[in-house]
Parts: C-alpha cells; sequence; structure tokens
C-alpha cells in the first residue's frame, strides 16, 4: 500500500476520511488569503490554481457541479486536501509571524 511505501521511507503517513468536495474549495479560499507563494518555486501550482474550474455542459448550456479533471485538478485537490487538514494553529499564525517564518526559510535558517 501506499502507506507501507511511506513507512519504509520513514515518513508517517496520515489517512485523511473521504469528504465532499465543496466544503474544501471553500476552506482553499478562505487559506488563501493567508499563503505565500514563491513566485519561481511555485509558478506551476499557481498555474494550477489558476485553471482549475469546473465543467462545461455544452448540451444544456451550463457548468455541471463538479470540476473538471485535467492537468490542473491534481494540484487543486492537494491544495484542498492540505486546506481542510492542516492543523488549525497554523492557519490561526498571523500575517506578521508567516511573513518571518517565511524569510527565515528562504535564508535556511529554519
Amino acid at each position: 500500500t501506499l502507506d507501507s511505501t511511506f513507512r519504509k521511507l520513514n515518513f508517517k503517513a496520515t489517512v485523511l476520511p473521504q469528504s465532499h468536495i465543496g466544503p474544501g474549495i471553500d476552506a482553499v479560499r478562505n487559506m488563501l488569503s493567508r499563503c505565500f507563494f514563491d513566485a519561481v518555486r511555485c509558478e506551476k501550482w499557481v498555474k494550477a490554481l489558476r485553471n482549475y474550474r469546473r465543467e462545461f455542459d455544452e448540451n444544456v448550456g451550463t457548468y455541471k457541479a463538479n470540476p473538471l479533471h485535467d492537468w490542473s485538478s491534481h494540484a487543486a485537490d492537494m491544495t484542498r486536501m492540505g486546506a481542510m487538514y492542516s492543523p488549525t494553529n497554523w492557519l490561526g499564525v498571523d500575517r506578521k509571524k508567516m511573513q518571518d517564518h517565511y524569510a527565515k526559510a528562504r535564508k535556511g535558517r529554519l
């Protein structure tokens, strides 16, 4: 299993409960204002988030309830899982502390 593979590599895996996609998308929207993105290192991830969208039904002329499954959906799903299951103390950190943390990380001091 994926869990056993992670254990062999000395990583601890946590199996998350299944959830509906809507609350996860809302969690990402709420989390994004607290995020800092490295323009170079996160370029592909940010591009994927910008391209994540709902599927359009040409027959009915409206959008479907579920997102389009394409190249951007894996990055968006990863972000959604992180937003829903990240420790609450991370989401509660104020902007100044997060900026300080990011500056130290960029300088290799973490």
